[in-house]
């Protein structure tokens, strides 16, 4: 569709959410075939629209471009039950969902596309089966637990051994361990250490035997789950300032293993501050290049990374309960809906809606509008809602994104309760 935006004329395609017929017409517009991954990403971390329209574009990959791997910004660890699940019926879905230690994916839309995907699996064989994984690295516990679960019918692999030696993670919490590491010095981070080094001296010397009676890519699965439970023990360890910058390389680190592993097309889904390719220039320069960056670094035009904003609408996040709240006390503060208004200062977001279309994709790999070559502001909320005045960034849309997708009005995710 060819639309006058600005002061020059842009290609766009729109789409409605609620029609099945066109939702999904903008995806046919780009050969994503040749994309090996690709990443989307979201405004905010509860918007239906965003988790539909990922959850939705997902499947469309599926069954017309070949993907078979689907990742998520969530611990590698607890995702490895979501797999279990998909593949081989392991659990249930309510008891699957529980592993996920973020509440952003603790949502009605995430769980639709988890039955989606066991669903799909039910038929295919092996080397057809989508698989699930966590790309994130901030857990401890999770990749431990993971290991465990997994030796526990194996006796040859000596459980009992493995329990004590991992006895210091999993009698924590998450929150526990990073406490201990903070306000203990450096002697529980040893400890952490040191457990990493002697399950790493364990998988080596089993290595014949997993392959024999697992296979190689299990083996190779557990060295990348001790591998993100080092990368945790670095992060819990680490000062503030390198926290972003080694967050973003380990999660791009893990998401080239991943799709190297599976050797298949890969969906990544994230926040738009993960999967774009730079941050602004008002970043500190201690954040470093963003997961997107280091991943268009090492793939080039086979990383394709999709970005969203929306011109108002309502959400969930975090309640903001002082000034500046510690990442790692976020699950402390309420969850709640919050509404934004149409905001004149977002410009990128204004230009955008005098359209008067409800959603539309632009490929900015082929837009030559300034528009997306100049600084705009648009929404751009985390975990924790502050207030509309800042909760908005200032992008460049062409630099960071090679895809966007506009949505006028959102509504919020539809949260989960466990009893």
């Amino acid at each position: 569709m060819a639309v006058k935006l600005g002061t020059q004329n842009e290609t766009v395609y729109p789409f409605e959410i609620n029609n099945p017929n066109l939702y999904l017409d903008w995806t046919k517009y780009k050969d994503f075939k040749d994309i090996e991954i690709l990443g989307m990403g979201e405004a905010t971390h509860g918007t239906k629209e965003f988790f539909e329209i990922k959850a939705k574009t997902f499947e469309y990959l599926v069954i017309n471009c070949n993907y078979r791997v689907f990742g998520i910004e969530a611990s590698y660890g607890e995702c490895n039950y979501i797999n279990d699940y998909i593949n081989s019926g392991v659990g249930n879905i309510d008891s699957v969902m529980r592993n996920f230690d973020f509440w952003t994916w603790r949502t009605q839309e995430v769980k639709d596309l988890i039955l989606w995907m066991k669903n799909y699996n039910q038929f295919k064989s092996n080397s057809e089966k989508i698989c699930f994984y966590g790309f994130d690295m901030q857990d401890i516990f999770s990749p431990i637990k993971y290991l465990l679960d997994f030796v526990k019918n194996d006796s040859v692999l000596e459980w009992n051994k493995l329990k004590n030696l991992t006895k210091p993670i999993i009698s924590k919490t998450f929150s526990q361990a990073y406490k201990d590491c903070r306000t203990r010095s450096s002697k529980f981070a040893d400890t952490l250490r040191n457990i990493y080094s002697s399950l790493k001296d364990w998988m080596s010397e089993n290595k014949t035997y997993f392959i024999k009676n697992y296979s190689n890519k299990i083996f190779e699965k557990f060295n990348l789950c001790l591998d993100n439970y080092g990368q945790a023990i670095r992060f819990v360890s680490a000062n503030n300032d390198k926290l972003f910058k080694m967050r973003d390389s380990c999660m791009a680190y893990n998401i080239i293993r991943i799709h190297n592993l599976e050797k298949a097309n890969m969906f990544i889904w994230a926040h738009n501050g993960h999967v774009y390719l730079s941050h602004q220039n008002n970043y500190p320069s201690s954040y470093g290049l963003p997961m997107g960056g280091f991943l268009k670094k090492e793939l080039g035009s086979k990383y394709y990374c999709i970005g969203f904003v929306f011109n108002q609408g309502n959400f969930q996040a975090r309640e903001n309960m002082q000034k500046k709240i510690n990442i790692f006390k976020q699950s402390k503060a309420r969850l709640k809906e919050f509404s934004v208004p149409i905001y004149e200062k977002n410009t990128l977001t204004n230009d955008l809606s005098t359209l008067k279309l409800e959603s539309f994709f632009i490929d900015l790999t082929s837009s030559h509008n300034s528009i997306f070559t100049k600084p705009g502001k648009a929404y751009f909320i985390g975990a924790v809602f502050y207030n509309k005045r800042n909760s908005s960034e200032v992008l460049i849309a062409k630099k960071q994104f090679d895809g966007l997708i506009y949505i006028n009005k959102t509504t919020r995710a539809v949260p989960l309760e466990f009893k």
